[in-house]
């Protein structure tokens, strides 16, 4: 493979492409491999403990997108709530009885801060 067939894609928008600021694609790169455009797994950063975050059970009716709406202000944050509580992309270790960590709201938006920084 030459570096001709393989290139890493900076402007997102000439394939209609925006990516929001609270998306786990931030930390991923749009490649460009033989004429076919794909997202790199991302590099997603470690979220950080806080003496603020609270653990507790779920319950049957919980659901990620719920709880990061309620924790973080949005459901598209979803995927820290997963990232924080290993439970991976996509969530597949939602059973009732486990016991996630509801990270603080604030140290969230201090890791899409730095995110955006960099």
């Amino acid at each position: 493979m030459s570096a001709k067939d393989d290139s890493e894609i900076t402007n997102t928008t000439q394939f209609g492409v925006e990516v929001s600021a609270h998306s786990h694609l931030v930390f991923s790169k749009l490649r460009k491999y033989n004429e076919v455009v794909f997202w790199e797994r991302p590099e997603l950063p470690d979220v950080p403990t806080s003496d603020l975050d609270v653990l507790r059970s779920l319950r049957i009716t919980d659901r990620v997108d719920n709880l990061s709406r309620s924790l973080y202000g949005d459901p598209v944050l979803w995927w820290i709530f997963s990232i924080a509580n290993n439970i991976g992309l996509p969530p597949l270790k939602m059973n009732p009885g486990f016991v996630v960590r509801l990270t603080d709201g604030g140290t969230i938006k201090d890791l899409l801060r730095s995110s955006l920084k960099t």
